[in-house]
C-alpha cells in the first residue's frame, strides 16, 4: 500500500495546534485525517504533532506536549483538545476537496474558522 502524507517533503514536525493533518492513498482513493477546531495547553516543552514511519511503509502521527526535556507538572496544570478523525474520498485530480468540506462542517458546528 503507497501512502502519502500531506506534508512538506522534509517537514515531519508540525506546531502542536496543527489546524489539521491527513494522509491520502491515491491507487486506492481514499485518505485518513484530522481536523482540530480547539487546542490549549498550561505546561509545555517542545510541542508538536510529528510523522513517523511506520511498519510495511505506514505512517503515522503523535502528538507530543512535554518532550525532549523534564518539565514539572503542577496541580491545575491543563491540556485540551477537539479533535475529528476523518476518513474521506480522495481523487487525484483534488486529493483534499471531500478534506476541506469536512473540515468547514466541523469548525462551522464545533470551533473556531478553519485555516489551510
Amino acid at each position: 500500500m503507497k501512502l502519502i502524507a500531506v506534508v512538506l517533503a522534509a517537514l515531519m514536525w508540525f506546531a502542536a495546534d496543527a489546524a489539521w493533518l491527513a494522509f491520502l492513498n491515491l491507487e486506492k482513493g481514499y485518505g485518513y485525517g484530522f481536523v482540530m477546531p480547539d487546542y490549549k495547553a498550561s505546561r509545555s516543552a517542545n510541542p508538536g504533532t510529528g510523522v513517523s514511519d511506520g511498519a510495511e511503509n505506514g505512517k503515522y502521527w503523535s502528538r507530543h506536549i512535554i518532550v525532549r526535556e523534564p518539565k514539572q507538572i503542577e496541580p491545575g496544570d491543563r491540556f485540551e483538545e477537539r479533535s475529528a478523525y476523518v476518513l474521506f474520498r480522495c481523487a487525484k485530480d483534488e486529493p483534499l476537496r471531500e478534506f476541506f468540506e469536512w473540515q468547514k462542517q466541523i469548525h462551522s458546528k464545533f470551533g473556531k474558522a478553519g485555516k489551510q
